[in-house]
Order: structure tokens, then sequence, then C-alpha cells
């Protein structure tokens, strides 16, 4: 693991998961579920292959969870967001960018390690994103997604 990818999941730990958890969700890093009244919802943080970023993948299923034929043995606490029909990536900027980046690629020049504080805004920023974007979507209806 790269250095900027352990700073980077270390500012996550620090200020994303102290949210979700706030928000209702349980698991462990990098997949989340919340359960509410009528549905579920899942959040999964998602690392580039060739690293440097990541983004926050988000999907909800029905109060029973994936009811799916492909799955039958898939048990609530094993579904993330790739088993899911509704899905979608929490957004933020102006031109609805999905991936919040932080470092160099596997095949940029290396860059040295930034300060913690560089990370830690990142993490935020993805935090602001949640917030705006990611809740948004869980609170529409299915039939409502695009």
């Amino acid at each position: 693991m790269s250095a900027h990818r352990e700073q980077m999941l270390a500012a996550l730990k620090e200020r994303l998961v102290p949210f979700l958890r706030e928000k209702g969700f349980v698991g462990s890093f990098p997949h989340f579920r919340r359960e509410l009244k009528g549905r579920i919802d899942f959040l999964d943080v998602q690392f580039a292959r060739e690293g440097g970023r990541f983004c926050l993948n988000i999907g909800q299923t029905g109060p029973d969870g994936l009811k799916d034929p492909a799955w039958p043995d898939l048990t609530l606490a094993e579904t993330t967001t790739g088993h899911l029909q509704h899905r979608s990536r929490v957004h933020w900027g102006f031109f609805l960018k999905q991936w919040f980046d932080f470092g160099p690629r596997s095949y940029d020049r290396p860059k040295p390690v930034k300060l913690p504080a560089h990370y830690e805004g990142i993490a935020a920023r993805a935090v602001r994103a949640l917030e705006k974007d990611g809740e948004r979507w869980f609170g529409k209806e299915p039939a409502l997604r695009s």
C-alpha cells in the first residue's frame, strides 16, 4: 500500500467512519449498511486500482435485504453495493465528479506524501458530498432513480 493511500485511509477512518456511525451505519471499512424503516442503505468506499483516488458507492434494497435469485445465500452482512440493482456513486463539484483524488496514480511520477491536513480535507469533502448528494439519493423512491 502506498504512503498516500495509508494517509487517505487514516483520514477516512477519522472523518468518514464517525459520520457514518452517527447516521446509523454499521459494518467495517470499506463496507457499511444502515437499516431504516422500509429500506436498507449501503455504502462502500472503493479505491481505484491504479491508486490515487477513491469513490463512494451507494445502494439500496427493500427492508428484507437483497432478494435476487443470482445471490440466494448472500447474507445481509455480506451484501455490498456491487450486488445491488439500485446503486449510484456520490457526486460532488460542478461537473458531478465521482472520484476524490488524493495522490499520484501508479503510472504517474512519484510525489512526496503531503501533510495529514491534505488528506483530512479530502475526507471532509467526501463527508459533505455524502451529506448532500448521498442522503438525497437515499431518500428518493427507487422508481425515481436514474
